[in-house]
């Protein structure tokens, strides 16, 4: 992967072949790693003006900054965003996203697809941030109906969106299909309102919306949503024995109205989580 870097930054190797840098416009902290490339403070508009891909599941990483990124219909691997507040991400094709330490991030108009190869935890994971929100998605977690092997788990995504730790997350117009467990879930000890609202979800094993050692749900609003081909609408799980650092569970002031669940299905199957 060839960059380019701002004069300030090349001062000294003009004889140097000119080349372009995949994303546009080249900044003076834009690294690579391979064919990914990692992104360091960034508060402009950046284009995306080619495929990105690499070993690496997160093959573009923002770290840092603001801004906005616009892949422009282009593939990648994977984005992570890690300490950033404010960027927005949209039209991007790629196999997985996550923020992390972040706040008032938008994810909207993306299609996420997950390697139908590889078993992963999720497809969208917000974690550790707030104000975050994920708007008219596609998502699709590549599982295809295969029963566990022995010992472990199916190829395609365990969840569409997995809330861990995230305060005030909008979850928004997404539509969520493929995975062997839940297409949207929430772990960890915060209890922060969450709203989910008008998303459509099928073809999730185990349930349209989960718990999965989460210390419960306050304040939240589930509204608007349609479950099809799925085990059940909601389920919650906890176990005093396995219960990661969760202790307890909490319900309050939470709003569940105008959600639809229909086709039921009986094709749970167990959660890596």
């Amino acid at each position: 992967l060839a960059l380019s870097v701002s004069a300030a930054c090349s001062r000294g190797a003009s004889n140097l072949p000119k080349t372009e840098s995949p994303v546009a416009p080249s900044i003076a902290n834009l690294t690579a790693q391979g064919s990914c490339t990692t992104i360091l403070d960034n508060t402009g508009s950046l284009l995306l003006k080619q495929d990105l891909s690499g070993i690496d599941p997160y093959c573009l990483r923002l770290v840092g900054g603001s801004g906005e990124l616009n892949c422009q219909g282009h593939d990648v691997e994977g984005i992570e965003v890690l300490d950033v507040h404010g960027p927005t991400i949209g039209n991007c094709r790629m196999s997985g996203f996550s923020s992390v330490r972040s706040s008032d991030v938008t994810l909207v108009d993306n299609v996420l697809t997950a390697d139908s190869r590889k078993t992963v935890a999720t497809v969208v994971r917000f974690a550790e941030g707030t104000n975050n929100r994920v708007v008219q998605n596609t998502i699709d977690g590549s599982w295809r109906g295969q029963k566990y092997p022995f010992g472990g788990y199916p190829p395609g995504a365990d969840d569409g969106i997995l809330i861990e730790n995230d305060a005030n997350l909008l979850i928004e117009k997404n539509l969520i299909r493929n995975v062997w467990d839940c297409g949207i879930e929430r772990l960890g000890n915060r209890t922060d309102p969450v709203t989910i609202r008008n998303n459509d979800i099928t073809n999730a094993a185990e349930c349209g919306i989960g718990g999965w050692f989460s210390a419960g749900w306050r304040d939240s609003i589930i509204a608007d949503n349609t479950v099809s081909n799925s085990g059940t609408f909601a389920r919650i799980y906890f176990s005093a024995t396995q219960n990661k650092g969760v202790d307890h569970i909490t319900f309050r002031n939470n709003v569940f109205e105008n959600n639809r669940f229909q086709y039921p299905s009986s094709m749970g199957v167990p959660s890596v989580n």
